[in-house]
Formats: C-alpha cells, sequence, structure tokens
C-alpha cells in the first residue's frame, strides 16, 4: 500500500481524488404497471432533474446543478448485481438489514450503479451529487439504494433521502455510509472494541478503539463524530502541499457539532454549547490495513483506558453531569 513505508511512520498520505458508487435497486414507477425501463433510467435522470429544476428551483440553481454534473462526470450505468448480492447477503446479520431489503436483495438480478469521482473538497460535492441522484432513481422507481462499502441500504420511502435531496454549503453527515461494528470481549463481556466501516472508501484509515467500557452507547457516539472529523481534516487538508496528515503532530478535533452531525441528531447529554475535544491517535497497520486507534499508554491498566475516555467524554458534554444546585434534596 502506498502509505504502509515503515511500522512507525505517522504520515499518512491523502488521496488526490477517490472513486464512489451507489447501486440503486430500480422497483417499479408503478406498482400496478409494466417493470422499470433501468435503460431509459440511466439515459434521462439527469436531464429530466434539471428540467424539473428549472420549474422549482429556478435557472439559477438549474444551471449550477447542470455544470457541477459536466464537472464531475457522474456515471450512470446498469449492472449485474452478484458481486455486491453475494457481500449483503454474507454480512447481512453485521449490517443488521431488515428482512424485506434482504429479500429484495436476493430477488433482484440487475441495479443501477451510479459512480462518480469525489476530489475531497469542502463540500464533498462528488459524495452530495452522487446520493442526490441515487436518492431521486430510488424514490422514481420505489427502489432502494445499496452502498457497497458500509452495507447499508435504503428504501425509497425512508426518511433519509430527504437529506440526499439538496446540495449543502459543507461536507453532508457521513451516518448514511458508516457503520460502526462492536464486538465485546469473552473474557470481559462489559468491555467491547468498536471500529468503523466506510473510511477506506475515501481511501483513510479506518478507526478503531477498543477495550473500552460503553455505558449507554457513548463511544457509539463518539466514533460517529471521530469519523466526521477525519473526513473533514482530509478535505481540508487536500490545499496542504504535502496533502498529508501527521498524526504524530496532529490530534483529532472533534467538536460536538460533528458528533451530531454524524449521528443525525442529538446524543443524550450532550454539550449545549460547541465544545471541542483533541483526541491523539497513532497509526497502526493490521494485516497490511492502516488503521487509527487512540494514542493512550499500551501498558496502562484498563481503568486508565477507562479515565482518557471518560475526560473526552465529559469535555464532549456526552455524560451527565448535574450541578449541586440542581440536584433534588431528599429533605
Amino acid at each position: 500500500m502506498q502509505n504502509q513505508q515503515t511500522p512507525f511512520d505517522q504520515r499518512y498520505k491523502l488521496a488526490n481524488g477517490v472513486r464512489l458508487a451507489l447501486y440503486v435497486l430500480c422497483g417499479h414507477s408503478d406498482l400496478n404497471g409494466p417493470s422499470y425501463d433501468q435503460e431509459q433510467a440511466c439515459k434521462s435522470l439527469i436531464e429530466r432533474l434539471i428540467v424539473s429544476m428549472r420549474k422549482k428551483a429556478g435557472e439559477a440553481q438549474a444551471d449550477n446543478f447542470a455544470q457541477l454534473c459536466k464537472i464531475l462526470k457522474p456515471h450512470l450505468e446498469v449492472v449485474e448485481l452478484d458481486q455486491v448480492k453475494d457481500r449483503y447477503i454474507k454480512f447481512a446479520p453485521y449490517a443488521k438489514l431488515p428482512a424485506t431489503s434482504i429479500e429484495q436483495i436476493k430477488s433482484t438480478a440487475t441495479a443501477i450503479k451510479i459512480s462518480i469521482t469525489e476530489w475531497l473538497d469542502p463540500q464533498l460535492l462528488g459524495l452530495q451529487i452522487m446520493q442526490f441522484l441515487a436518492a431521486h432513481l430510488a424514490m422514481d422507481s420505489k427502489g432502494t439504494i445499496l452502498e457497497p462499502d458500509s452495507l447499508k441500504a435504503y428504501r425509497y420511502d425512508n426518511e433519509i433521502l430527504e437529506r440526499f435531496e439538496s446540495i449543502q454549503p459543507k461536507a453532508p453527515s457521513l451516518n448514511p455510509f458508516i457503520m460502526l461494528v462492536q464486538g465485546r470481549s469473552q473474557n470481559h463481556p462489559d468491555r467491547v472494541t468498536t471500529n468503523t466501516v466506510g473510511l477506506s472508501r475515501f481511501q483513510l484509515p479506518e478507526i478503531e478503539m477498543g477495550d473500552l467500557t460503553d455505558d449507554e452507547h457513548r463511544l457509539s457516539y463518539l466514533m460517529g463524530g471521530m469519523a466526521q472529523s477525519l473526513i473533514e481534516t482530509a478535505c481540508k487538508t487536500q490545499n496542504d502541499e504535502h496533502r498529508s496528515i501527521d498524526f504524530s503532530t496532529t490530534p483529532l478535533a472533534v467538536s460536538t457539532d460533528q458528533v451530531i452531525l454524524a449521528n443525525l441528531k442529538d446524543p443524550p447529554h450532550i454539550s449545549p454549547i460547541t465544545k471541542t475535544a483533541k483526541i491523539p491517535m497513532r497509526l497502526v497497520y493490521k494485516h497490511g490495513v492502516p488503521i487509527l486507534e487512540p494514542d493512550w499508554p499500551q501498558q496502562g491498566e484498563r481503568l486508565e483506558r477507562d479515565a482518557h475516555l471518560q475526560k473526552i467524554l465529559s469535555i464532549l458534554g456526552l455524560i451527565e453531569e448535574y450541578p449541586d444546585i440542581l440536584r433534588t434534596s431528599h429533605d
């Protein structure tokens, strides 16, 4: 791998651009009518959206969208679904997909693949254009969107598609594209290891936090915010001369705003005031795969690692702490 130089090298080279893809399993445009014409959907989607924008949002927005499509050149094609299907069925228990989605995946032979190059700009425009197109295809055909890296699936009536229908002025939430996998220790069931799945699609290292307690899923909320921070850091670093992140000198700064955006909701006890926790990270390679993990003392006791985590959660307001004056008196 291009980033793997020595086990101690903490400088991670960023990609100039990454190719992203979403798949749409088309249903029917009319549940009582003929099958949805996937070929025609591919040919006309962008043109139909531009016409629709001109009527609903005006010339300026339609021209802007048309220009973005010319620059980013999204590609739509009908593809065989075998490889994607096999992976979804194999990992369905981990992805926790509903039974209806699994049945649709099993019974569908082809899908429309939407691919685009993401240049890791501060807006993640490639990602936003791709999910915008996927949402309209899914809603138009009463279909389902498949995200191949995090193994997430979204039906046409999922409320999250509403978030895909506009282009935001800043990086969108990674929630639809990042899955968190959590495993418990056999010897210590109260201890968990949590990993992100999906950052590698941006050619970024996945994040792992191991051997910790996770009361009320606070660790999961934090991990989402860490993933959001990492992609936003990578986008901001693209103007840097070397286009890399040196984790030996740059702690990962995670804000309460990023935690909320990453989880698409206010987590319990989140600070009402924007706060930022700086988390020292180190880059390691496990089976040749780059992984980011907290740079905590490896020889320390579990209590010490828990103390580090509690401090971070406290800074972000993810731990419920009432001042004494607000506590209910028993007198």
